[in-house]
């Protein structure tokens, strides 16, 4: 009889370690999880800063990153004041320029143009699309009929050409890039 004594409660004993390491590792309390070990995931959200930048949340508290000039790392007299690092794409074949933020690169090569047949530059930021589209034709129908109708592009009509600017990816910045078109003035050399 205590043979059997024994073994019942060797069972029961066996059971109970099982259950408490079971239950260990469903709480995640146990020797094994460090802090180290946490994964935490933060909502995939981003706030819009005063600079026009954004900044998503930073784990394991999961609040937003501070914004560039919340860092007092802003040398600016006014917070209202907004300073872009600008660079300018001039075309002298067509007669005109746009300036766009640094963090932009404007592609005019033949192979960045490639699925553009029509393309003079295109603004590029980053990302899955071209941000800013910048086109030549000929004629009103030419662009008409890839685009339907003219909303959403931006046209200008230089020395008998079309120049549209088609506002790819509506990112805030491209307003910008779109606004700041300007023709070139031609100087008389005599």
């Amino acid at each position: 009889m205590q043979k059997g004594f024994a073994t019942v409660s060797f069972l029961v004993a066996t059971v109970l370690v099982i259950l408490l390491i079971a239950g260990l590792l469903i709480s995640g309390r146990g020797p094994w999880n460090t802090p180290s070990d946490e994964v935490v995931a933060c909502t995939m959200d981003a706030k819009l800063c005063p600079d026009g930048s954004y900044v998503g949340r930073i784990p394991p508290i999961c609040e937003f990153a501070p914004c560039p000039d919340e860092n007092g790392d802003n040398d600016k007299e006014s917070s209202n004041e907004t300073i872009l690092e600008t660079r300018v794409y001039t075309n002298t074949e067509y007669g005109f320029q746009l300036s766009y933020p640094d963090s932009y690169k404007a592609l005019d090569d033949p192979d960045s143009l490639y699925g553009w047949p029509d393309a003079l530059v295109l603004f590029y930021k980053g990302g899955q699309a071209y941000d800013v589209v910048v086109e030549v034709w000929d004629t009103k129908d030419q662009y008409l009929q890839k685009y339907l109708d003219d909303s959403g592009i931006y046209v200008h009509e230089l020395n008998g050409k079309h120049i549209t600017i088609l506002d790819n990816s509506y990112d805030p910045e491209n307003r910008e890039i779109i606004e700041s078109f300007a023709t070139l003035q031609k100087t008389n050399e005599n």
